[in-house]
């Protein structure tokens, strides 16, 4: 579905949806999620994963087409060294947050955590352009 959205729309609007998706996941993981019903938690953690398929494939498609036909490879790697990177650090904060011990208290720390990260996400969502492709296959 976000490939279609993507190929009529552009990745601009699907990737501030997805990354509106994870901010409102955030907040109902700080503010909901702790003592809530399975089914409660079954939505937000499907909420969360939403998110991450939408701004997984309108990511892709920002840096495929943002860069020049030559250096498509080199992009691509990038990108994934930094997905690598960015597992490397949510491990690293999980690390740190949950190190001692596991705690409605310290599950809201990195819900807030989250919140953080998703508004500043959504604040370069919106600075992002939407580039005209002008590659020739």
């Amino acid at each position: 579905m976000a490939g279609r959205w993507i190929d009529r729309w552009g990745f601009r609007r699907p990737l501030i949806a997805g990354t509106v998706c994870m901010l409102a996941a955030s907040i109902l993981l700080a503010t909901l999620f702790v003592g809530a019903v399975l089914p409660v938690m079954a939505v937000v953690l499907m909420l969360v994963g939403v998110s991450y398929g939408m701004n997984n494939v309108a990511l892709q498609t920002a840096m495929i087409r943002s860069t020049p036909l030559e250096t498509t490879g080199t992009a691509s790697g990038l990108f994934q060294a930094s997905r690598y990177m960015g597992s490397i650090l949510s491990s690293v904060a999980l690390g740190l947050v949950f190190g001692h011990d596991i705690t409605a208290g310290r599950f809201r720390v990195l819900a807030c955590l989250l919140i953080a990260v998703s508004a500043a996400s959504l604040l370069l969502s919106f600075k992002q352009r939407e580039t005209v492709e002008t590659k020739v296959a």
